[in-house]
């Protein structure tokens, strides 16, 4: 009786699929993997949480995602971006739409059926669980209204020429510890940026947010996003840790 066990676990393990082991665990728990949830897409791929500032409201983005063996039932579909859970506001068999929650980060967004987990070790399957990779992008809502986000690069001194008083969008890929942003400009300027999960800060002095030289002091590990309105000259932003 033994040798049949082995024979079986080895013709199993053995199916050449990349998946063979999730399936093997998944058949032993009497879980059947041909009804496993597997995401093939989801659209967009950067996406925003709710973003509320002192001048401008956008909803949170709704994502699509696309694939086979989910739940008609839209409440039988766990949908989770990173921890947090999501509305399914319909499902098909190939198909989920959703929307963003509040408070999520860069990360993975899974479907799971019911006793699912994803527990390979990128996460990105395991037991009627699937996942696959999104981006936080907090300025993609606004619509290219300041143009092209200028990237910066940390530890230089990034010039910027304004040539009308207006207003840039920039990012900076910040690494993990703790960082400042110094901005100098010939004029006095307006700052907002945005925090990993697309909170809109408003820099202020003394309850005054036209400011001469200002610092933002962040925690790094993501990439930082943030708006600066000046006058037209030459502006210097350096990012030090």
């Amino acid at each position: 009786m033994k040798m049949v066990w082995i024979l079986v676990l080895g013709a199993l393990f053995c199916k050449g699929d990349k998946n063979s082991y999730n399936d093997t665990i998944a058949i032993l728990l009497g879980v059947s993997p041909k009804y496993s949830p597997t995401i093939t897409s989801i659209e967009p791929k950067k996406l925003n949480p709710e973003i509320r500032s002192s001048s401008a409201y956008h909803p949170p983005s709704q994502v699509t995602i696309r694939g086979r063996n989910f739940s008609v039932v839209s409440y039988e579909n766990l949908v989770l971006f990173n921890d947090i859970p999501a509305t399914v506001i319909y499902s098909t068999e190939k198909e989920i739409l959703t929307t963003v929650p509040n408070g999520v980060k860069s990360g993975l967004v899974s479907v799971s059926k019911q006793g699912g987990i994803c527990n390979s070790l990128d996460k990105k399957s395991g037991i009627n669980c699937s996942a696959t990779e999104y981006y936080v992008d907090c300025y993609k809502p606004y619509n290219n209204i300041y143009k092209d986000e200028i990237l910066l690069e940390v530890g230089k001194l990034n010039k910027i020429e304004y040539t009308t008083n207006g207003t840039n969008a920039y990012r900076v890929d910040l690494p993990q510890g703790e960082f400042k942003i110094n901005i100098f400009c010939p004029s006095q300027v307006i700052v907002q940026y945005f925090t990993p999960t697309c909170e809109a800060i408003d820099v202020y002095n003394d309850n005054i947010n036209l400011l001469l030289n200002p610092t933002i002091f962040v925690t790094g590990g993501y990439t930082l996003q943030f708006f600066v309105s000046a006058s037209k000259g030459t502006c210097t932003i350096s990012i030090l840790n």
